[in-house]
């Protein structure tokens, strides 16, 4: 009686046991779904080429922006010029205004001075202009032009770097995932083989 009622009782742990392994395969599978959707592993790997799409719009910026820095040059000596051309005007346009005030022209002094005086604010406005812009010019140093340069390149390094942790990332996730996949299905199958041994030995006992 009592060999039967442990026999019965080592028959009741085994089928838990294999109920069990069962209830942890459908929990592996459950969590390997649930892992997917949490970790999202797909997510990283979209996030990765969006970063690297970034990075390479920069690059083409960049080389936009070299473009533009070749043409500092150029346009700084058309400013310089035109400084000069202003610079060289303003006395003419205040001579012509001295000479409006002569006898024999003085009758049309009145038409003369506003049109001179109206010249004169406009040659000393872009002088002001012409002067702003050229200081501009001048804090644009090559220091300045290297530091915007390697601004540019190690941000894009950067981007490049986070990339390809991101897509270490995704594959690590997916990796991880379908490994506690593959450990839980093992482990239920050692559990299911080991409890239906023990009935199958329960079984010949009997």
């Amino acid at each position: 009686m009592s060999a039967t009622k442990s026999n019965r009782l080592r028959a009741w742990l085994a089928s838990l046991q294999l109920v069990c392994s069962l209830l942890l395969a459908v929990a592996s599978v459950m969590l390997y779904q649930n892992g997917r959707l949490v970790s999202e592993p797909e997510r990283f790997r979209s996030l990765a080429e969006t970063v690297d799409s970034y990075r390479t719009v920069l690059e083409n910026q960049r080389e936009v922006y070299l473009g533009l820095y070749a043409m500092i040059p150029p346009y700084r000596d058309t400013v310089q010029a035109l400084d000069k051309f202003v610079a060289m005007n303003i006395p003419f346009v205040e001579k012509v205004d001295e000479l409006s005030g002569l006898p024999l022209i003085n009758q049309f002094r009145g038409s003369i001075h506003h049109i001179t005086q109206n010249l004169h604010e406009t040659l000393i406005g872009l002088q002001k202009t012409l002067a702003a812009t050229e200081n501009a010019l001048d804090t644009y140093t090559t220091e300045t032009h290297q530091n915007v340069l390697a601004a540019i390149d190690n941000t894009a390094k950067e981007l490049a770097d986070l990339s390809d942790l991101l897509q270490q990332q995704a594959q690590l996730v997916r990796q991880t995932t379908l490994i506690l996949l593959a450990g839980g299905l093992l482990t239920s199958l050692v559990f299911a083989l080991n409890a239906c041994f023990h009935l199958a030995s329960l079984r010949q006992e009997d």
